[in-house]
């Protein structure tokens, strides 16, 4: 009766909540015409149990459920009931699939986290942006040909004893996301040299943005060869940025002069490595993309660790100005302490290995 177009309900009050306690949303007062005004919807910690006249909310366009209790069936109906849905999120919700073979025709946007799901099925074709993480373990996209863009964030990459039935994620992305343009990957190393066995190729990729976590010291410099294989399976990409989160205690590597070996990058032209230091691996890596990428014109080293770590949200750190078509523009200098930690150090370490005469009109160091 309000007329409201955006209504949200949080009632999220701990983990420990019996789901009992749950209120239950009365959906039916949105359904048809009494809820045409509403166009986005926002439900924490309820529970929705659909009426069977409900007949769907006709102008929503944006639905988030978190730690919301629904029954498959109930859920397949609210979201085919909703004609103009276009952005659809569901995180902490216990179900075991998200399988809807009718037509989303017009979902554009989907994010599924922390959500212990064994397929995702969906038929939207015009789906443009897909974000996942590691509880997902098939995904089925056959017609959304304009999927662009997906993010995926490993939850468990904190965890040093992590058993890594995560190979299946890595073997399904390519397949499963066949027209990506840009790929997000929020990982560790250990996950990283996962990609080492993959062989199925993202033909479609121009731009990747990993933001890597190093929790624990490596202990070698393998995980390199994961994200060397990784950038041979993306033979047309164009822009790669790896933002890395190094802990304070990672010795550094003794035999940092020699360039990690692997093809030829055709296609590379613009690199930018946040959080550079004298890491495992790092230092070998940078000058493989410096020997091996033929077309590079940029390479932007920044000793400063730009990832923010914020688990519960998993914020990616991109640099929205690193493009073909404007200069890139210096981020603003370190402020805090955190930050500050050994910048001087690194800095010289990145000058001393990375500021060659043959990479005077290419490396930049900030």
């Amino acid at each position: 009766m309000s007329g409201a177009k955006h209504i949200a309900l949080d009632f999220t009050i701990g983990w420990s909540a019996s789901e009992d306690d749950k209120y239950v949303v009365p959906l039916c007062n949105l359904s048809g015409p009494n809820g045409s005004c509403v166009k986005s919807l926002d439900l924490r910690y309820v529970c929705l149990k659909l009426h069977p006249n409900f007949c769907g909310i006709m102008n929503l366009k944006n639905l988030t459920l978190s730690m919301v209790s629904i029954n498959r069936g109930d859920l397949q109906c609210l979201l085919l009931s909703c004609a103009l849905l276009e952005s659809l999120s569901i995180e902490f919700c216990s179900l075991s699939s998200l399988c809807i073979r009718q037509e989303l025709s017009r979902l554009q946007y989907l994010r599924v986290n922390h959500y212990d799901l064994e397929m995702i099925e969906l038929q939207a074709p015009n789906l443009t942006r897909f974000e996942f993480d590691d509880s997902v373990r098939q995904i089925t996209l056959c017609v959304s040909l304009k999927l662009s863009e997906a993010t995926f964030v490993s939850n468990w990459r904190v965890f040093e004893a992590y058993d890594y039935d995560l190979d299946h994620i890595f073997y399904e992305i390519p397949p499963a996301l066949p027209h990506l343009h840009k790929l997000f990957l929020l990982l560790n190393v250990d996950q990283v040299l996962m990609f080492s066995n993959i062989q199925t190729s993202f033909k479609n990729l121009r731009h990747l943005n990993i933001n890597l976590d190093i929790f624990f010291d490596p202990r070698d410099t393998s995980w390199v060869l994961g994200l060397v294989n990784l950038l041979e399976l993306s033979p047309l990409l164009e822009e790669l940025e790896l933002h890395i989160d190094c802990g304070r205690f990672c010795h550094p590597d003794p035999s940092m002069l020699m360039a990690a070996q692997g093809p030829l990058l055709q296609h590379l032209r613009r690199v930018y490595i946040s959080g550079f230091s004298d890491v495992l691996g790092l230092a070998k890596l940078a000058l493989y993309i410096l020997g091996n990428a033929t077309v590079l014109e940029r390479l932007v080293v920044d000793p400063v660790v730009r990832m923010k770590y914020d688990l519960p949200t998993d914020r990616f750190y991109p640099s929205t100005n690193f493009s073909s078509n404007k200069e890139f523009v210096l981020p603003p200098s370190p402020t805090t302490k955190e930050n500050m930690f050994c910048f001087t150090e690194k800095r010289m370490f990145t000058k001393t290995h990375l500021e060659r005469e043959e990479f005077r009109h290419i490396v930049t160091i900030l």
